[in-house]
């Protein structure tokens, strides 16, 4: 097998988690011919970390992790190259329509090389680059340092699973995350004709969408990194994903980011059966005015006039207010849970409210700048907004 044969086996597409075989395969085949090797091996692997496909960049980071720790001097030399770390570390990170599970891998092998290189002057680009990058994504950074200098967690554990199931859902959701994508002709779209459908069939009704989790945040976070979202305490945030064990991706008055989970916590969705006590309390508003009125009734007297323990006595009971003061205090507590339940509705309601008015001023600066845009060809309307004679799609406005 040849070396770029073993690398594409060890960072294929389909692979959703590392094959140390495949890539010890590679470390062996590296070995084989250091003279040779070494250089090509990080020139097929330059190629893999600007490929537009998460699981290629994620498998190609563990490669240059086993080909730094296992082929010697030769292979941390090129390796620790600025040239390398910049154009293809770094600038992964910096990437802006990069997704944050795939920065975080990055940042945390650059910290892991750093450290593995310390002491070799000729080396210092990761432990330079990593510096830098605790300028801007000190978040992250730090949750790699935690990571690296902690307790070491078995491969293929809860953790890595999270992190692959994140990876899929923003995959799944917006498309691959990478300022690169490849653009695919008309001749290569597969063209789906259906065919014909009974007069009378109608589409499975949708699956009910489940109710977004929010959580509250605990206190105030202020952050230059732009991953990262900034809030005040008692703000709702909407979770998008859950990025790993220690990191949600959230919104907030229409911005996104990462948020520390240790800094929030969750809102609890309100049920049927709390929404009927609060009916029921409200319906029983009405008998705590009434006794309330009778123990001001009854306070008024006694400072009047004195009257007796028996008389006292025959009182409460002709009124019932001992049973009814039981029942009532039985009832606060259930109050007082159901008041912080819907405090936080408000501050749900509140947050929907700012996220609504950030849409729609989003939603109109899009239409501004596309107005003010050079405007695109008219399409043919034989061909439903494609020309044959081209290779791209022609892009149409929306109808407004």
């Amino acid at each position: 097998m040849s070396l770029k044969e073993s690398i594409d086996k060890a960072t294929s597409a389909e692979l959703t988690e590392d094959d140390f075989g495949l890539l010890l395969d590679v470390v062996d085949i590296v070995k084989s011919d250091a003279d040779t090797n070494i250089e090509e091996s990080v020139n097929i692997i330059k190629t893999k970390l600007e490929s537009n496909n998460a699981n290629v960049i994620l498998r190609s980071v563990s490669l240059l992790d086993f080909l730094a720790e296992n082929c010697g001097a030769m292979m941390r030399g090129q390796i620790a190259k600025r040239s390398f770390v910049n154009n293809y570390l770094v600038k992964l990170v910096n990437d802006p329509k990069m997704h944050n599970s795939i920065k975080y891998a990055v940042i945390k092998e650059i910290y892991k090389l750093s450290k593995s290189f310390k002491g070799d002057e000729s080396l210092r680009a990761m432990e330079d680059s990593f510096k830098e990058l605790q300028k801007k994504y000190l978040y992250l950074c730090q949750q790699a340092v935690s990571e690296v200098d902690g307790t070491p967690k078995p491969a293929g554990g809860e953790e890595d699973e999270e992190l692959s199931k994140a990876i899929e859902m923003s995959l799944r959701e917006t498309g691959p995350p990478f300022s690169e994508r490849q653009s695919t002709s008309v001749a290569e779209q597969p063209l789906n004709v259906p065919s014909a459908a009974p007069e009378y069939a109608q589409a499975p009704a949708p699956a009910p969408v489940p109710a977004p989790e929010k959580v509250r945040a605990l206190y105030d976070l202020q952050s230059n990194d732009d991953d990262t979202l900034s809030f005040k305490k008692d703000d709702i945030i909407v979770v998008v994903e859950k990025v790993n064990d220690d990191w949600i991706r959230g919104c907030l008055n229409g911005n996104l980011g990462i948020v520390p989970v240790n800094y929030v916590e969750k809102v609890p969705q309100a049920t049927e059966r709390e929404l009927a006590e609060l009916v029921t309390l409200l319906d029983n508003s009405f008998n705590v005015e009434v006794l309330l009125s009778k123990l001001i009734d009854l306070k008024t007297r006694v400072a009047s006039q004195p009257i007796s323990s028996q008389e006292f006595e025959s009182i409460l009971i002709r009124d019932q207010i001992p049973g009814k003061l039981d029942q009532l205090s039985q009832t606060r507590e259930t109050l007082r849970q159901i008041l912080d339940l819907y405090k936080l509705k408000v501050l749900e309601l509140q947050s929907m409210q700012k996220n609504v008015d950030a849409s729609v001023e989003l939603y109109h600066q899009l239409l501004r700048e596309a107005k003010n845009s050079q405007p695109l060809p008219s399409p043919n309307p034989t061909t439903f907004g494609f020309n044959p004679q081209q290779s791209q799609y022609q892009i149409q406005s929306p109808p407004f």
